[in-house]
This record gives C-alpha cells, structure tokens and sequence, in this order.
C-alpha cells in the first residue's frame, strides 16, 4: 500500500526548510510526496483534493505532515461534502463534519472529511497558538519539541487526543564540531523574532488589577535566574 506525505510550504522559509529536509528523508525511506503551496492557494487545494480522490480509489493512505499550525484549517469547497471519497484509515473513527470550537455549525474541515492524520510539530510553546489548537482537527497529533509543552497541552486542550514529545534535530555539519572551550560566544541565539511580534504577546496585565504587573514580572524574573530548572508558567501560576 502506497503512503503519500502531504507538506504545506510557502509561508516561512524557516519552516519549508524543515519541511524540506523531512521531504528528503521521508522519501529516501520510500514515501511519496505532496506538497501544498500556500502561495497557490486554489491551484494547490484542488491539486490536493484530486490527488486525494485518486488515492482513495487505489486504497492508498495519506498523511499531513506540518509546523506549528499551518494548514490546519483547510477547508473543503462548498457542495464537495458527502461525495463518497472518504478514505478507509481507521487511525481516527468519527471523525468527519465535527464542529469546531465556537462554531455554531459544521464545518467541511479536509484532513477530518478523509480522516487524513494531521501532524502538527509545534516549535514554540503552544501558549502562542490558543485558537488553532482550539480548532485543531480531530485527526490531529501535536509533536512538541519541549516536554513541558507535551504536558502543557495536555492540561489545557482536552480537545486533542494525541501529543507527544519531538526532540530537536539538525542537519549535519559539513566542518569540524568546534570544541565549546574555542568558541567566544557562550550563547548565541539565532532566529527571527521582531519587536512587533514580541509586543502582541505582551497581556494586558492592566485589565488585570488584583494583579501588580511590574511587581510580578521581577518575581518571577528573580526566581528563575536563581532556579532556572523551573519554567517561566509554574513560577507565574505560584506567584
């Protein structure tokens, strides 16, 4: 039986570099490929939706494999309902036409519709995506890079019956390791996380008034740099 991989690219580069390189392995191990580019929107859905539709009468398998949420919301055009694709995986029972959080009637979500597993790897700590994970599909797996993210989600999005830990992995380096003894930054952090981004994670801790904001912040603050095994959540929930 042939399993096709569905990736979504076209968002972040960062991210459709991970996706590539899990391209690359999973298809070395013998999967084949699909790939949904976002920047293509109804040329990719529809590509998608017949891609799927041949496989279901082949009884082949299918499943999505993504980053932090994207493309969990795919929808299917509207009267495309109830036309008999469904696939035959019995990895999810019950799936499809469930509603989402919110959400006063069904809606025609794909991966529920052809109970296509959604892997979802979350590479920041799900605080940030509350309504996606709110809304995820039924057929959903979350991967966590973090443990504290896997017990994270398991405490607050009952509606997610499937989450477990992803350790980080990485290219291999084409040079020498350089030993931590010769290199002159102890830390080095590299990523893309602009002032605006970091200003709409900021709560409004003023609509909060029993709680003093500033107060709470050098607390919490101290009580990590002097404990940094404990995690930012668990000090703020004691404070």
């Amino acid at each position: 039986m042939q399993t096709t991989i569905i990736y979504i690219t076209g968002v972040y580069d960062t991210l459709d570099l991970f996706t590539q390189e899990l391209k690359n392995a999973f298809e070395s191990m013998g999967y084949a490929s699909f790939t949904y580019d976002a920047r293509l929107e109804e040329v990719s859905k529809q590509a998608l939706i017949e891609c799927i539709g041949d496989g279901a009468k082949k009884d082949q398998r299918f499943f999505c494999v993504t980053f932090n949420n994207l493309g969990y919301n795919l929808s299917l055009p509207a009267g495309m309902t109830g036309t008999g694709m469904l696939l035959k995986q019995d990895i999810f029972q019950s799936t499809a036409g469930s509603k989402r959080a919110g959400s006063a009637e069904e809606e025609p979500n794909l991966w529920e519709t052809y109970n296509i597993p959604y892997i979802n790897i979350l590479m920041d700590h799900p605080f940030h995506y509350e309504k996606p994970l709110q809304n995820a599909p039924a057929t959903s797996i979350v991967l966590c890079t973090d443990r504290n993210h896997v017990r994270y989600i398991r405490r607050y999005f009952k509606n997610i019956r499937y989450t477990d830990f992803l350790p980080h992995a990485g290219v291999e380096l084409g040079s020498r390791h350089k030993p931590l003894a010769e290199r002159g930054i102890d830390v080095l952090y590299a990523g893309a996380l602009p002032i605006y981004t970091v200003a709409k994670m900021i709560p409004d801790l003023s609509s909060i008034p029993e709680v003093d904001g500033e107060e709470m912040a050098q607390v919490v603050l101290s009580e990590l740099v002097h404990h940094p095994d404990r995690t930012t959540e668990d000090v703020i929930e004691e404070y």
